[in-house]
């Protein structure tokens, strides 16, 4: 077995990797910007998934907080977005909510960034002039009171906790 292996890893070594690698040019880091809509005859085989986030969904009651997550999550590329804009465009879900927003995140994002995008999902662009942290924080709070709101935030891949909680006290105030 061995010498089997060794024939194997004589034959790869062989082989000119770095032109292959160097033809290719430089790798894309950016992930391109999802928008809400969705082709739904194109999507297959997610009735059980959408069936699941709508129970959760619609079955929150009670809660200490006025507001619940649900995340989807999982490798790049096997449906998360796709799943995300059909719950998004789900004419159940359309009836439920007073304003909903999506906001698509890039992989350099900043609390800032993702607090001022989602204000200005809220007023259609309003906002934008707003300049520091705290004046972002405070209008949205203010646009966001008393409306019952769906928030996707697609694309975040970072698990910095201290973000998130700076970002959920915006929503303590909502009620």
């Amino acid at each position: 077995m061995q010498v089997k292996l060794d024939e194997l890893v004589t034959e790869l070594e062989s082989y000119s990797t770095t032109e292959i690698i160097q033809s290719r040019g430089p790798k894309e880091k950016t992930i391109p910007n999802s928008t809400s809509l969705v082709d739904k005859s194109c999507v297959f085989g997610r009735d059980e998934d959408m069936y699941k986030i709508k129970k959760l969904t619609f079955s929150v009651q009670g809660e200490e907080r006025n507001f619940s997550v649900i995340s989807i999550v999982g490798m790049g590329g096997i449906g998360k977005t796709t799943l995300a804009q059909l719950f998004y465009n789900d004419a159940d879900v359309h009836k439920k909510f007073d304003l909903k927003l999506w906001v698509s995140v890039s992989l350099d994002y900043g609390l800032d960034m993702i607090t001022k995008s989602i204000l200005e999902s809220a007023t259609g662009g309003k906002g934008s002039q707003l300049s520091s942290s705290d004046s972002v924080q405070v209008e949205l709070q203010k646009t966001l009171k008393g409306k019952r709101f769906l928030l996707v935030l697609d694309g975040i891949c970072n698990d910095n906790l201290s973000d998130w909680d700076r970002l959920q006290v915006v929503f303590y105030g909502c009620k």
